[in-house]
């Protein structure tokens, strides 16, 4: 394994994974796509997790629990550091971590995450914990150029911005459906993780 960070808020990992073959290059963002960040993050802020569903749009300020939005973000500066909330995040509805955890071993699968460096070790050893085999782990905000970089060929998140942002560009990016990218209209939408693999592994 290497691991470097280049500069400012900017680390990776490439493992040496040795894969059965690699017809396809995959990406995956991680909170939102295969761990259930949003549950996590309204138990935190002292609300009930199963209101995951009422987090309507992307910013803190609108994470469903009655409290004032500078906790919310006070509660947010203490967790970037705490190993043991990002190791004990649950896997995300509609991850199918099993089948994410198969098609690391048989496709070069990379994780490009926009969380905090602090979280690089929990969240390498969440995966492996998952059964998951990545050819990569990726802390950095612009993906795009990270899966040029990687010649990634189809690329999953649950952030709209980040979508958009290939628009007109060779890798296929679909938008996983989250109540909090609704408003969105992409025409890659998928269901589940499970469903966007059918899609880029049907040929």
């Amino acid at each position: 394994m290497r691991a470097v960070a280049p500069s400012g808020m900017v680390k990776s990992s490439i493992f040496r994974v040795k894969v059965q073959r690699c017809n396809i290059r995959i990406g995956f963002d991680i909170d939102g796509v295969v761990c259930d960040f949003h549950s996590a993050f309204i138990k935190a802020c002292g609300g009930n997790p199963d209101n995951w569903k009422k987090w309507t749009s992307y910013p803190f300020e609108d994470c469903p629990v009655d409290i004032p939005n500078e906790k919310k973000l006070e509660i947010w500066d203490r967790l970037q550091p705490d190993q043991k909330f990002w190791a004990s995040i649950e896997p995300a509805y509609g991850s199918s971590i099993a089948r994410v955890a198969e098609t690391s071993r048989s496709h070069a699968t990379y994780f490009i995450t926009h969380r905090p460096i602090e979280a690089f070790a929990a969240t390498a050893q969440w995966l492996y914990d998952h059964d998951i085999r990545p050819a990569g782990l990726l802390f950095l905000k612009d993906k795009r150029r990270a899966c040029s970089g990687l010649r990634i060929e189809a690329f999953l998140d649950d952030y709209g911005n980040v979508v958009s942002e290939f628009e007109g560009y060779k890798l296929q990016a679909f938008i996983l459906d989250r109540p909090w990218n609704r408003d969105l209209k992409v025409a890659k939408r998928v269901t589940s993780v499970g469903n966007f693999l059918d899609e880029v592994l049907k040929n």
